[in-house]
């Protein structure tokens, strides 16, 4: 149950963050105005939590050393891009 739960979440963070991509990018060009997309952080915001949910949903027990290294570099980008929000690099 909790592992189709965190399957089904992982791809609908997936669809959001490809959403935030496309309406930061038309708002970027200035195609459309989109107030929340006006600058990356709604982007990052998604991606964030997009890598987060992925490292849960990759971790398998069975396959400990293939899951852990993909899980760790799912959350090490995580962790990366909030550090680059955080410090206020865009």
């Amino acid at each position: 149950m909790v592992k189709k739960t965190v399957e089904c979440l992982g791809w609908v963070f997936v669809s959001l963050t490809t959403l935030a991509l496309i309406f930061t990018v038309l708002t970027t060009y200035q195609l459309v105005t989109i107030q929340y997309f006006n600058n990356y952080k709604m982007f990052q915001s998604f991606m964030i939590c997009t890598m987060l949910i992925w490292a849960i949903k990759i971790y398998d027990k069975t396959d400990k050393i293939k899951s852990l290294v993909y899980s760790l570099c799912c959350a090490a980008i995580a962790v990366g891009t909030a550090f680059f929000m955080y410090i206020g690099v865009f």
